[in-house]
């Protein structure tokens, strides 16, 4: 069947290359929102997982996308992402954040989508896949030949696997033994240093402790001091009192002494000491005139009996 018959149907023969042109042509102008063009476009993929299954052998009736078509699929796709392109030209800078953002990435998605899309139909057409369906059978042997060659190399590099699967356990093994033996080390270290710790610790307690008996001992000798110089004071104030008694008591004494005296010169002027030539004694009561007659200085009397008046 030529090319031009296929015009002619109504609907594409699903699975072939103008039913993936189809769906591409039609469900790219499906709608301008994003949301509802990435699910279609999601479709697409699982159709595409659907065919690589399969292998997605291209009937022989329908030809390669050509570079005009690929070109207006892409120029179709990428509309809203080239308009907002010139937006950003003429703005300056790209945006970063917001609805904008959101185009442009689902924009290049899309189109990174579409071109690989029409390049996996380009090599599938042309038999440039790497897909085993797609193979002839005349290139079978080949290909178990092939199969055969991998199988070996698969199986040489999964030795050389195993090799270092096993060189990696044997150094995780000596990581381990070398961590335990760290781990050791650090708590004997950490014990050793919690032991120097508390004996340091109890060393620095003995020493507040000695600090504080010795400050008791010497606020004890500050108070003892302090009583022993209460008491000086009180006892000098004590002797304190006892000058000023002392001082009062020989102020009266003095007192009553030269009362005593003027009393005794008033009542006896006749042997007054100022006139015994050092004969009298002044605590003497006896009187002069007993003792030593004729000391008289006014009446040089002989004898102590009855006054008699003196001579003119």
């Amino acid at each position: 069947m030529s090319p031009e018959d296929t015009k002619l149907r109504a609907l594409p023969v699903p699975g072939t290359t103008a039913d993936i042109k189809a769906r591409v042509n039609t469900w790219s102008d499906a709608g301008t929102v994003p949301t509802k063009r990435q699910k279609k476009w999601n479709q697409i993929e699982e159709l595409f997982k659907q065919w690589q299954t399969r292998g997605l052998i291209p009937a022989d009736d329908q030809p390669g996308p050509t570079e005009a078509h690929r070109k207006a699929v892409v120029e179709y796709e990428n509309a809203e992402y080239l308009q907002q392109e010139k937006a950003w030209i003429k703005a300056g800078q790209p945006p970063r954040y917001g609805p904008a953002k959101n185009a442009m990435k689902k924009a290049e998605k899309r189109k990174v989508m579409v071109a690989n899309l029409i390049l996996y139909l380009k090599y599938t057409s042309q038999g440039l896949t790497n897909s085993l369906h797609v193979v002839a059978a005349e290139d079978m042997p080949v290909m178990e030949e092939l199969g055969r060659k991998i199988e070996a190399e698969l199986g040489r590099r999964q030795e050389e696997l195993d090799k270092r699967q096993e060189e990696l356990d044997r150094r995780l093994e000596e990581l381990d033994r070398r961590m335990e033996e760290l781990d050791r080390r650090m708590e004997a270290e950490l014990i050793r240093g919690m032991e120097e710790r508390r004996k340091a610790d109890e060393a620095h307690n003995d020493i507040i402790e000695e600090k504080r008996k010795a400050v008791e001992a010497h606020n004890d000798i500050i108070a003892e001091r302090q009583r022993e110089e209460d008491k000086y004071q009180q006892l000098l104030a004590e002797r304190r009192q006892e000058d000023v008694r002392f001082q009062d008591t020989m102020a009266d004494r003095q007192r009553r002494e030269q009362e005593e005296q003027i009393t005794q010169r008033k009542r006896r002027t006749n042997y007054s000491t100022d006139y015994s030539n050092g004969q009298g004694d002044e605590n003497d009561d006896s009187g002069n005139e007993q003792h030593y007659p004729g000391t008289c200085p006014k009446t040089k009397r002989t004898k102590t009996s009855a006054h008699t008046p003196p001579c003119h």
